[in-house]
């Protein structure tokens, strides 16, 4: 790391990291210029700022452009800092006035890079670089978010958005696939229909080559009974699917009314409760005013013979003239209370009516859709029926007027005949093996639909138990060996949608309570265990091995045991983890395992670097 006029920083100053082995190693600070503060405002924090502003532009407290630059310089502020990603080296040149972001790949030629292609280098973002790598003082720390930012850290980690859009996508194919599926059943059946009249034609032909008039006349007889079936039954059908088009209109238009009405009861609920919230505010003054008024009251009683103001006497008649006076007002006050009273009493029965149409609103809405659904049924099944009646009649009006013309039909009819089937025969085994593939992918897509989905949570799951793992493992070294957290986050419900949500639970030997109930030392350890657990699932997901932590005051809030404590825990996380660890501290900490010592002086306005090999 190399920085110039960067912050308290005038000049160049250089601190390198390769060649020190893993370690725990204390940056403490000496503020010459006002020595009171002792290690406070030396400038220890610049060092993480300023790796910090290197690779995102800002420091851990959001400072950019000219906030980083040195207070009594105009100078060009400069940071470079020489870093491995994924096997390539880097150096990377930050200015500012002007602003320019200079990047080397492998000691190759200096290039302009823009803000994003660094950050995808990097493979990290910047709210995941300060929740796994630097843990700045006034940063806020994992267990600090709320449930709904702890479960959007989790999913930029995680890249848990592609899973949805995966099911959203199967979801398409699956409306697609359907829409395919419904296509060649109706394909089929017109098909069957033409089957059905190749074998009228066939036969005609064949009792037309073997069979006398009177047959003919007899078989003209039944065509014509059936045709006139055929056609009472297409009539039925077509009445039906009249009737149940209109019904299927009229129930839209039904839904579609309950649901308007439904807008308007939350509106009107709405206005309701804002309303309320109005007369509740205006009876709260209104209290005040009675309470002043009171008062005033007392003290006008309490008054005897002289004024505490301007130590006049005052008579009695005049006291009780100003206390009937007060009174009279103090009335008009209260009457106004009861308005108000009323006034929300009646908003809130008035509420509570429209709450109960509200909920009779959702379940005629409920019942609708579900007739809804019935009858959109009804009228698909009815459309198959009436096609293939349809293909029937056909069939049959061909073979009346066959009949009707009195032509012997050869051998060779009959052959064509037979020559013309097995064309459909084929193109039918063509539709039926279409409709088998089709289905094969709706019931692929219609599973994958959810199935995207569990594996998102599966994928949740497995990080939350290796992030429960983890900060159990950091609250053991931390002193707190009987105690355990256990996390929850996203989970599907009976009816297979998602709940989300993510919380936190602390298994104590008191009992068993939410994170937000500690407070204390308790909770500095609990916050550093989950900071720690947290950067070891971000590092593993992102597939970074970083050989710098750095954590900024951390022993806050501990007394000496619950120091020496995190010390040690931080000592072997560095060993285990092969890597360097800065704790970044305003006292100069006693500790035996420390692996070297930075220290930040301050004289004459500007910090410097003193340790070894800095």
């Amino acid at each position: 790391l190399v920085l110039e006029n960067f912050q308290s920083f005038s000049g160049k100053h250089e601190l390198r990291f390769r060649g020190k082995s893993p370690g725990l190693y204390l940056i403490c600070g000496d503020n010459q210029d006002e020595p009171k503060l002792g290690g406070n405002g030396a400038g220890k924090s610049t060092i993480i700022n300023a790796i910090t502003w290197a690779l995102y532009g800002k420091t851990l407290r959001g400072l950019k452009a000219s906030n980083i630059r040195t207070w009594s310089s105009e100078e060009t502020v400069k940071v470079s800092l020489e870093f491995v990603s994924f096997g390539v080296h880097y150096t990377l040149n930050r200015h500012w006035n002007p602003v320019r972001l200079e990047l080397m790949r492998d000691m190759n030629k200096k290039e302009i890079v823009t803000q994003e292609e660094l950050e995808d280098i990097i493979g990290l973002s910047y709210e995941q670089y300060s929740l796994s790598i630097a843990h700045g003082q006034f940063n806020r720390m994992f267990l600090d978010l709320s449930p709904a930012e702890k479960l959007t850290v989790f999913g930029s980690v995680l890249n848990l958005d592609r899973w949805l859009e995966c099911s959203d996508k199967a979801s398409t194919y699956t409306k697609t696939y359907h829409s395919k599926l419904e296509g060649l059943e109706r394909e089929k059946a017109f098909i069957s229909g033409r089957m059905e009249e190749i074998d009228g034609a066939i036969e005609r032909a064949e009792t037309k080559r073997d069979k006398n008039r009177e047959f003919r006349a007899q078989e003209l007889g039944k065509a014509n009974t059936e045709l006139e079936s055929c056609l009472r039954t297409i009539a039925g059908f077509s009445t039906k699917l009249a009737a149940d088009s209109v019904g299927l209109a009229n129930i839209q238009v039904k839904r579609d009314e309950i649901s308007g009405l439904i807008k308007e009861k939350q509106v009107a609920i709405t206005t309701m409760v804002d309303e309320k919230k109005d007369f509740e505010r205006e009876k709260r003054v209104l209290e005040a005013d009675d309470k002043k008024y009171r008062d005033e009251i007392i003290r006008l009683r309490q008054m005897v013979g002289t004024c505490s103001l301007c130590y006049q006497n005052v008579p009695h008649e005049h006291i009780r003239t100003v206390v009937d006076a007060v009174q009279a007002q103090r009335k008009e006050v209260i009457a106004l209370i009861a308005q108000v009273m009323t006034a929300i009493n009646d908003i809130s029965s008035a509420e509570q009516v429209e709450r109960s149409v509200l909920e009779e609103l959702s379940n005629q809405l409920r019942e609708v859709t579900l007739e809804y659904n019935t009858l959109y049924t009804e009228v698909s099944s009815l459309k198959v029926n009436l096609a293939r009646e349809e293909s029937k009649k056909l069939y049959l009006e061909q073979k009346v007027l066959e009949l009707s013309q009195d032509i012997v039909v050869d051998n060779e009819d009959v052959e064509a005949a037979k020559r013309n089937k097995t064309k459909f025969i084929a193109k039918l085994d063509g539709i039926k093996h279409s409709i088998e593939e089709v289905g094969r992918y709706l019931d692929t897509y219609g599973w994958w639909v959810k199935g995207f989905k569990r594996v998102r949570l599966g994928i949740i799951n497995g990080a939350i138990n290796r992030l429960t793992l983890d900060i159990n493992n950091s609250l053991a070294s931390l002193g707190l060996p009987s105690w355990t957290v256990q996390c929850s986050a996203e989970k599907e419900t009976k009816s297979g949608t998602i709940s989300k949500e993510f919380n936190i639970m602390v298994n104590s030997p008191s009992g068993q309570f939410p994170w937000e109930a500690w407070s204390g030392g308790e909770t500095q350890r609990l916050r550093l265990a989950g900071a720690m657990g947290l950067a070891n699932t971000i590092l593993d997901f992102k597939g970074i091995k970083s050989n710098v932590e750095f954590y900024d005051e951390p022993t806050n809030f501990l007394d000496e045991e619950g120091i020496v404590m995190l010390l040690t825990a931080l000592q072997n996380r560095a060993i285990i983890e092969n890597k360097q660890i800065y704790i970044i501290d305003h006292r100069s900490l006693e500790f035996g395992g420390f692996s070297g010592r930075i220290n930040v002086i301050k004289t004459q306005g500007a910090s410097s670097l003193y340790g070894v090999d800095i």
